[in-house]
Formats: C-alpha cells, structure tokens, sequence
C-alpha cells in the first residue's frame, strides 16, 4: 500500500504505511527503504539520511540486499551510490535485478546512460 499511495504523490498516506510496515517487520528493510524514499520525496531527506545510516549500521551486511541499497540512495540523491549498488545486485544476481527494467522505484534512474548500459548488460533492451 505504502508504494501504492507514494507514486500517487500521496506522501503522507504513504509514510503511514511504510511506518507500520518498518514497525511490523521489526525494523525490515523493505518497509525502511520504502521510508526512506518517502521521507526524502517530502522534503524530509534529513530524517531519511539518519533512518539509512541507522539501518545500514545495525544490519549486517550479508543480510541488507544491494538492490534496496540502491533505491534508498537514489532517493537519497546519491546517483552514483545507487550505480554501484545496482552493479552489486547484477554481480549478485539478485532476483528482483531481474524486474530492474519495469521498477518504477527507480524511475529515478532511468534517464541515466548508465541505466541503459544494466538493461543491456542484463539483455533487457529498450
């Protein structure tokens, strides 16, 4: 629902949601980077930055997937951040790498060339 309402432009509804989802999942990943990019798409990067560095510092790393690492700085406006962790969830060969095409959680992205050079790398072409 959080994502449902968010790229409806629905900011708060969709932060209610993403909190509940965070606080469900006992602190999941998913529902932290689905409010970190709520957080920074209402002005509120501050607070998301803090929320990433808090995630990021108390999950270990084998366990916070590089494609959520890649959203949360996009949003965060760390572009070239995002391209090394995408790099690290094609090397990885994460699942969800496989839907990067259709994501609109990085729309964000695709008007980079860098975006084009992973849908090739991957046989995902225009």
């Amino acid at each position: 629902m959080c994502l449902s309402h968010f790229f409806e432009g629905k900011y708060e509804c969709a932060e209610q949601y993403a909190r509940m989802a965070y606080a469900a999942g006992n602190g999941g990943l998913y529902g932290a980077v689905c409010l970190i990019m709520t957080l920074s798409s209402s002005g509120r990067k501050e607070e998301a930055e803090i929320l990433y560095k808090k995630v990021k510092d108390e999950t270990p790393a084998s366990q916070f997937p590089a494609s959520l690492h890649a959203k949360a700085n996009a949003y965060l406006g760390r572009v070239d951040e995002a391209f090394k962790y995408l790099n690290i969830a094609v090397d990885d060969r994460e699942i969800w790498i496989y839907l990067l095409k259709f994501s609109p959680e990085l729309n964000l992205l695709k008007g980079d060339l860098r975006f084009q050079k992973f849908l090739g790398r991957m046989n995902l072409h225009e």
